[in-house]
Formats: structure tokens, sequence, C-alpha cells
């Protein structure tokens, strides 16, 4: 089923573009730096990256503009990639430590536990989520408890 959802796109000149732009080999620069698709509603906008992210078996980084965004797009791609998404959401701004909210901590660290194990194929992130710095990720590995 899901490769009927993708094969259409395999067609567009749009697309082929845009894959050969993200196939290209780490380290060397792509003929053409940028590559537009306009034009595309929320939900192409999913299925074009989901696409992307299955024909190159690399995982995207999504940066959208707001948590809304982010959210809408994660339900459309989690359904896309077979669960394969998550989203970062940005930390509360609080001015007392007793206002954090524990679930948004614990989805932040759920997120980051399956990008670094290799769980994901896109991690969504709002822009403010991106301005929060995180601890260097082999002292997030060291810290991870496994309980069997």
């Amino acid at each position: 089923m899901y490769d009927l959802l993708f094969e259409p796109l395999r067609e567009l000149e749009g697309y082929g573009q845009l894959l050969s732009t993200a196939r290209r080999e780490p380290g060397k620069r792509p003929q053409k730096n940028t590559v537009e698709l306009v034009g595309l509603n929320d939900s192409q906008r999913a299925h074009v990256l989901a696409a992307l992210s299955r024909d190159t078996g690399r995982p995207l980084l999504i940066v959208t503009p707001n948590q809304l965004v982010a959210e809408h797009l994660l339900s459309d791609l989690a359904r896309m990639l077979d669960r394969g998404a998550a989203m970062l959401p940005a930390r509360e701004i609080s001015f007392s430590s007793l206002a954090s909210s524990h679930e948004l901590s614990s989805r932040r660290l759920d997120a980051l536990y399956r990008a670094l194990s290799g769980q994901l194929r896109a991690l969504i992130v709002p822009v403010d989520a991106m301005l929060h710095r995180l601890m260097p990720h082999r002292v997030f590995e060291d810290m991870i408890l496994t309980f069997r």
C-alpha cells in the first residue's frame, strides 16, 4: 500500500530534483543547492517528506515555524512513516521549577531517545525548540537506564 502512495511522486520533475539533491554524498556540495516545491498544502508537504525519507533511507530533521504546525505535521507523518516520526516540543517558559510540566519533559526525552537510537525517520522541531541547547549525545547516552 505504501509503495502505491509514494509511486506517483517519483514521476514529478520537482520531486526528482529534490531526491537527487538529498541523495548527494556527505561532504559533497550538490550542483544546485535549492529545490523549490511550491503550492503544496500541509498534507502534500507531509507526503513529499515521507517519500523523501523512504527513498533516501535517511532520517529527516524538519523545522517548523511553531508548535501547532509541528503537531499537524506529526499527525500526518506518523501515519505515513509507520510511527517513525516524533516531535521535540519546546520547553515551557516558567519562572518556577514547580510550574514545569513532567509530561512535556517526558515527551522531549522520548523524542531525543528515539532519535538517538535510530528509531525515527523524521524528527519535527518547532523553531523555538531549536533555541534550547542540549547536552552532548554521549552524555545523554550514558545517562540512559534500561530495565528488563
